[in-house]
């Protein structure tokens, strides 16, 4: 259990980093909703190539674990976002 929250942890952590990077690219095309829409894509992607799986489970039901798992990362990363936010290492883009 402790190498998945550690896992997870580092899969968020990516997340809001890669989410930041996309969104610096593309910051007239990604705002508020399209910016929760990439970091859930971000977060799922990352979650595959990580290999989570929460659940342990097998067969067709290890895809969802694994969505599930990238889903979590996704609002890791965003609770992340807004801390640093608030602490004030990230500064808004306009």
């Amino acid at each position: 259990m402790a190498e998945f929250i550690t896992s997870w942890l580092l899969v968020a952590l990516l997340t809001e980093g890669v989410t930041e990077i996309i969104k610096a690219l593309f910051s007239e095309k990604i705002k508020d909703k399209a910016t929760f829409a990439t970091s859930i894509a971000v977060g799922v992607v990352l979650a595959f190539a990580f290999g989570l799986n929460p659940f342990g489970l097998t067969g067709a039901a290890a895809y969802v674990s694994t969505v599930a798992a990238g889903l979590l990362a996704s609002r890791g990363a965003n609770y992340l976002h807004d801390f640093l936010k608030r602490v004030g290492v990230l500064k808004p883009l306009d």
